[in-house]
């Protein structure tokens, strides 16, 4: 059995299930905070780039909040993404790959003759259609937005990953009835859903060059139609929660002492190029528009409590500030904390940092 009959049934399984358990919003951690990581838990996944041509290769990292320091194992899946309606998408068929989960990365190169589908021809046989084959059968406009293809990565803990893989086994054998295939079915989304998490992430193979935009005031130093890039977090700035005065510069991976009980002010710090400007052509009316990233922050921690669980940048283009509070009690370790940030084009980067909790100042 082929890696693609194994899995064909999870992938089109995968995103139904993954938007049921979004819509549900919290099922799980029902009373918790989406700041508060308090189980196994993506907390992003990148694609870099996240958008890319013909030839050209993008890989796939992800950062996960594991606050019982589980071994985990992970699985990704690629395949072409299909409209399901509504502003739904779900894997198309065929599933591309199927990766070894002992790679925490995945790499998708867009090999020009890749067959990502199936059509008939005018005798009746059927042919394989090859990436370039299906891009290049788009009208110019639709090259530009160009075609998706989704990942589905799995994590779980060690323990439960084989057990994972004999389910998955059980789903594409070709010899099981229905209702095998319908419990087998149950069983993997119930080991996913109670001790692991499934996390999807978008791609796309465009064709930049096939269009090009009318001039639009205000975009005269975009270099016309470029793919996205992702923003480049650095850190943090600890600033003064009244003037809003920076105070520090917290970089990636450092660790930040804070007063049992106390309360700081934290922004986010970035390249001056994460927040970028394009040209978006509207598909519906060939309008040529110019736009400015609208950057989104989720803030998370394991600990603590966050003023808000995510910011957005001021109308003058400047990070709102967000307050962490210490416990009043100073664990036993420090807390493991994150900042990620999404363009809301598909871009994403993050940084992980730390908060240790000292003895508060006696009287």
């Amino acid at each position: 059995m082929t890696a693609r009959e194994l899995i064909r049934s999870f992938a089109a399984a995968a995103a139904p299930v993954a938007l049921l358990w979004a819509s549900a919003g919290c099922s799980v951690p029902d009373l918790t905070r989406p700041s508060e990581v308090v189980r196994l838990r993506v907390l992003g996944v990148q694609a870099d780039p996240p958008e890319i041509a013909l030839g050209e290769t993008a890989t796939f990292r992800y950062v996960v909040g594991n606050p019982e320091g589980a071994d985990v194992e992970n699985l990704w899946l690629l395949c072409t993404e299909i409209d399901t309606g509504f502003g739904v998408t779900s894997c198309g068929s065929p599933v591309i790959s199927f990766q070894d989960p002992t790679a925490d990365t995945y790499e998708f190169t867009a090999d020009p003759d890749l067959v990502i589908d199936e059509e008939t021809d005018e005798q009746g046989q059927t042919v394989p259609v090859t990436l370039a084959q299906r891009l290049a059968s788009l009208e110019p406009l639709r090259r530009v937005e160009g075609i998706g293809f989704k990942v589905y990565l799995v994590i779980l803990p060690a323990e439960d990953f084989q057990g994972f893989l004999d389910l998955m086994v059980d789903l594409g054998s070709p010899d099981a009835d229905p209702d095998a295939l319908q419990e087998a079915l149950a069983d993997l989304f119930g080991v996913v859903a109670e001790r692991g998490e499934l996390a999807t992430k978008r791609v796309a193979v465009a064709d930049k060059g096939a269009a090009s935009p009318e001039a639009t005031a205000g975009c005269e130093d975009v270099p016309g139609l470029v793919g996205n890039a992702n923003p480049d977090l650095l850190g943090l700035v600890q600033v003064d929660a009244t003037t809003l005065a920076p105070l520090q510069d917290i970089p990636e991976g450092a660790t930040l002492e804070v007063p049992a009980g106390t309360t700081i002010a934290l922004e986010p710090s970035y390249t001056g190029d994460s927040v970028e400007r394009y040209y978006y052509i509207r598909l519906e009316d060939e309008v040529t528009e110019c736009r400015t990233e609208e950057p989104l922050f989720g803030w998370y921690a394991t600990g603590g409590t966050f003023s808000k669980d995510y910011s957005y940048l001021d109308d003058d283009g400047t990070p709102g500030e967000v307050s962490w509070t210490a416990p009043d009690e100073v664990p036993d370790e420090p807390i493991d904390a994150w900042l990620v940030t999404w363009d809301r084009r598909g871009g994403l980067d993050w940084v992980e940092f730390r908060f240790q909790v000292t003895q508060g100042a006696t009287d």
